[in-house]
């Protein structure tokens, strides 16, 4: 059960998986290298910090 409750908070990363100790770093950075990019592209978003929070706020919603 513990596995499962871990694959829902930190995903399917394999980096994440193997180093649980850094999870949050590695996802951190994957948000930042690769959706972040995307977004701030494709969106025309100028102000990262605005997508960081737009994100903040989309998470808090989930399940609401």
């Amino acid at each position: 059960m513990q596995q499962l409750e871990m694959r829902l908070i930190y995903g399917m990363y394999p980096d994440v998986i193997n180093n649980i100790a850094e999870s949050s770093e590695i996802l951190k950075e994957l948000a930042t290298s690769y959706l972040y990019k995307y977004i701030s592209t494709s969106g025309n978003i100028r102000k990262p910090e605005i997508l960081e929070n737009l994100l903040m706020a989309l998470s808090l919603q989930v399940g609401s």
